[in-house]
């Protein structure tokens, strides 16, 4: 039988274009302008595709849905080429790993003059000198030793004028269990990704453990023994793709799960930062963490569980669901770049530490936050080189942060 060209010949079962198989089963259907898709699943390989008519294999080439016009409104940058492996540029590299020590000071220092912080005092001995303690803080964690053996690196830095007084070991151990300290870290951790706002436009989303010196301890009755385990607390950040600089954190229980911290995650990184794109795993995924990037002009690419359809009462969760099982290797695409994330963490555990030395809630919470802080020095001072951009915290385009305790 001859056709026309245009036209499509027509099966009793759709050929499946992963393995050219007509082994397979119509699930179900769904129409979108106005234009009937049967969604397919070959029995023989298990490729999930959608087809024009029941019978008919899909023309790509000549149909468009809406589904389409959708993703080029909402967003403007497309999937990235593969480049290969990524090369650093080894000349920046070796300049910012070989300066980071005497940048890493200069720059939290600028950072510290910038903050007008209002500090509750207590009753007693007067209080050293806020700056001061943080600064102290930051290099205690920067260079990874302990409170008393930190004291010598900070009597150099006290003799090249960063500090005014070296505080005793104690005392710089009191206010990392301080919970005054952690709207300050927050706020210092804010300010370091400031200067990489024009940069960064598509985020990541992940959490993960710190452990800690504190055991839970047990009988197990069925085996007769004694059981311990170590304790650990989760750091769930959003970081740049592009840069890794860290956005926002926030610091919680083991037991607090990742979706809950995802729109406090979105919305601080939104009140800097242009957002276009944000991947994250399963374990986010819900209408409520789709509607919130939305909400602030970009697009959450976060795969859907086994169970998951497109039933749901959201404009946005119909058209991701759609979107993810019409163009599954697009939308791969970019929800791949979420394992910029997991370098993040990786970079950050291995240069200070995965290890908590504080033993209460609050002190760990600081120090996680202090860890950040000086990641984020570190990136920075890295795209200082790379880049070539400018860091001056004390210029007029930083406005003065106003922090009360």
């Amino acid at each position: 039988m001859q056709e026309d060209e245009n036209k499509i010949a027509v099966y009793e079962f759709p050929m499946c274009p992963n393995c050219e198989s007509r082994n397979t089963v119509h699930a179900r259907s769904r129409k979108m302008q106005n234009i009937l898709f049967w969604i397919c699943k070959c029995r023989n390989c298990g490729n999930v595709f959608m087809t024009t008519e029941k019978g008919h294999p899909s023309n790509e080439q000549t149909k468009k849905t809406e589904l389409d016009s959708f993703m080029a409104l909402a967003s403007d940058s497309k999937p990235s080429e593969k480049d290969g492996i990524y090369s650093p540029v080894w000349q920046a590299y070796n300049q910012a790993k070989t300066s980071e020590k005497e940048m890493f000071a200069k720059i939290l220092v600028e950072m510290l003059a910038m903050l007008n912080v209002e500090y509750r005092k207590r009753k007693g001995h007067p209080n050293n000198e806020l700056r001061d303690m943080i600064f102290s803080c930051a290099v205690k964690i920067y260079s990874s030793l302990s409170s008393r053996r930190a004291v010598s690196e900070l009597e150099l830095l006290k003799r090249n004028g960063f500090i005014e007084k070296v505080p005793h070991f104690n005392t710089l151990l009191n206010y990392f269990n301080d919970p005054q300290m952690t709207p300050i870290l927050k706020k210092l951790i804010e300010l370091s990704s400031l200067p990489l706002k024009q940069i960064e436009e598509d985020f990541a989303v992940d959490s993960s453990g710190f452990s800690t010196s504190i055991f839970s301890r047990w009988y197990d009755h069925k085996w007769g023994k004694e059981t311990d385990t170590r304790q650990w607390v989760k750091c769930h950040l959003m970081s740049g793709v592009k840069t890794h600089i860290i956005t926002s954190v926030e610091i919680t229980d083991k037991n607090v799960a990742d979706t809950k911290l995802f729109p406090t995650l979105v919305r601080k990184t939104g009140e800097n930062f242009k957002i276009k794109e944000v991947s994250a795993d399963k374990a986010y995924s819900s209408r409520d963490n789709l509607e919130t990037v939305q909400g602030i002009g970009g697009i959450a690419y976060i795969p859907f569980r086994s169970n998951a359809t497109g039933k749901r009462y959201s404009q946005i969760w119909r058209k991701m669901y759609e979107y993810f099982m019409l163009y599954r290797e697009k939308f791969m695409e970019h929800y791949h770049k979420c394992s910029n994330v997991e370098s993040v963490f990786h970079s950050l555990k291995i240069k200070f530490g995965n290890n908590l030395r504080c033993k209460n809630m609050t002190g760990m919470r600081n120090e996680i936050l202090v860890k950040v802080l000086c990641y984020n020095i570190a990136v920075l001072i890295q795209e200082i080189h790379e880049l070539g951009i400018q860091v001056d915290y004390c210029a007029e385009n930083y406005s003065a942060q106003q922090i009360k305790i």
